[in-house]
Order: structure tokens, then sequence, then C-alpha cells
């Protein structure tokens, strides 16, 4: 069995059967390995293993032929884009998700720029990202957006929302009362990705409630939102079709979309704002209170 998408490291088998997965960005190449009998040509024993290629010397040849290309995208990836006043950076991504981060309202910012709405949601999708540099550059950008994501314009009512932040609160657990990341969004893989954080909205997620009654805030311009109430948010396409185990997002509720990668969006937003203000208006809170 031969597998890739989640991005996980496995040479194992099961039911005798050998399975490999070799991880991401080419850190690996999975082999699988053979034993068959020269009488019927039935295996007899099969074996997988990762092979690093971490120490592995570039061949010669291909190596001559990208040189100039390489050279050159070193340079477009460090070219300065915008200079920051204040920081989008931060130093531990639990907290970053736990207490909103200058960075994520930032990033929000610029999609509900882009598709017109002053609701919007995205994730922290991953433990390296550590928030932009300043002078921000596409490297930073590629770093902390790994996925070649597009953004829609959804029409969604107050029970949506809700049900979407029910959702999100899953990602947390309480151990001896503290917060702390659901084993299931660790294991067998990581899913940072399916914890959303909102801007345009007030709310409070109290972790110490059952699952489904843990939104124990939620206000839209300073007034309750109520299960009715029509309200337009931006989200990436995974998420809009219900991506991540989120049913209240659905294809018909999507109003626009925009082709362009959320990467690329970015890129577009900083070539017209050559000077970007850190902001943080901390419009959510994370809790574990009985």
């Amino acid at each position: 069995m031969i597998s890739g998408h989640q991005h996980r490291k496995i040479a194992s088998e099961l039911f005798n059967v050998p399975i490999i997965q070799p991880g991401s960005r080419g850190e690996y190449v999975g082999k699988i390995s053979f034993d068959i009998s020269n009488k019927d040509r039935r295996i007899t024993h099969a074996t997988s293993e990762l092979l690093s290629v971490g120490d592995s010397d570039p061949d010669p040849q291909i190596a001559k032929v990208v040189a100039a290309l390489s050279k050159n995208l070193q340079k477009w990836l460090d070219k300065p884009l915008s200079r920051i006043e204040g920081s989008l950076t931060f130093d531990d991504p639990f907290q970053a998700r736990i207490k909103e981060s200058a960075f994520i309202e930032f990033i929000q910012k610029i999609q509900m720029e882009k598709m017109g709405t002053d609701i919007s949601a995205t994730a922290l999708y991953n433990n390296e990202a550590h928030g932009f540099e300043s002078p921000i550059t596409m490297r930073n950008i590629i770093t902390n957006y790994v996925y070649p994501n597009t953004l829609v314009k959804s029409r969604i009512t107050g029970a949506d929302l809700r049900a979407a932040l029910e959702v999100t609160a899953e990602y947390f657990d309480v151990k001896h009362g503290q917060v702390v990341v659901n084993e299931h969004f660790m294991f067998p893989k990581e899913r940072f990705y399916n914890y959303d954080m909102y801007e345009g909205i007030d709310y409070t997620l109290n972790i110490a409630k059952p699952v489904g009654q843990r939104v124990t805030r939620l206000k839209y311009k300073g007034e309750d939102v109520t299960d009715d109430q029509i309200l337009y948010i931006t989200l990436n396409r995974y998420r809009a079709n219900g991506g991540g185990h989120y049913p209240m997002y659905t294809g018909d509720k999507i109003v626009a979309s925009c082709d362009m990668t959320i990467s690329q969006i970015i890129l577009e937003y900083l070539s017209k704002h050559r000077v970007v203000k850190a902001t943080n208006n901390h419009n959510f809170k994370i809790e574990a209170k009985k």
C-alpha cells in the first residue's frame, strides 16, 4: 500500500501487506522490498522502510541545469515586500491559537478586504509558522501559508456560525484544569488546519463545558448573534465545502469566489501596502471555567 496525501512518515505492515508513506517535502524515499519464490513466483516476504535523503548529494547534471533557476528563485523569495510597524511574529504556536495574535488578525483583514465581508475565518496551519518578519518576503508568506487554498464568500446564518464555533472548540480539551490540545487532533496525524479562528465577531469558548455547549459568548457588531441572522463570511474553499468536519458550511452557500491562491492574495495586498500596521483587538477568548 503506497500512500502520501496525509504527509505522515509510515513504514509498516497491516495484515502482512507492506505500507509506506514518505512524509512530505522530499525528506524521505519510501522503499518496499519483496522476496519472491523462484518456484511459483509467490511473494514470500515483504518489508518497507524510509530512506532519508538528508545526506544525499544532488545529481551534478541536474544541479547544473537548475542552478540559474535556483539562484533567481532564492532572490525572488527573499525580495523585501512590505515593512511592518509593530510586530507580526509570535513565539508559541499554541498560545497563538488560544489568544489572538496580530499575525492572524492581519491575515483575516486581507481575506475580508479581498472578498468584501466583515467576518473571516482562518487557521494557523502548522507549528513551523511564526508569523511575518519585517520586511515581509515571499519566503515568509509560503512558510506561514503552506496550502494552495482559494477564498470564497459564503452566506450563512447565525446558527451556522455558532455550530462552526462548536466544531472548532473541539480542538481543545481540559487536563488538570488547563486547556490543552485534544489528542484526536494530534494522532494519528496533526490536524492544526481544522481549528479555525474568527475575526469580525467577539466570542468566548469555555472548554470546561460539554462538547456542543462551549460557545458562551457570540456577538456581531456589539449585539448577540441570533440563529436566523444572515451573515457573510470569508472562508477558504476547503472549509466552505464542509472540509474538516464542518457540515454547516456547504457549497450552495457560496455566493462569490476568487481563483487566486491565498498566498497570491497576500502578495497582491503587500504590493499595494508597502507599510503595514500590526494590530490586535483580542476578539476571542478560550477559557476553562466550571
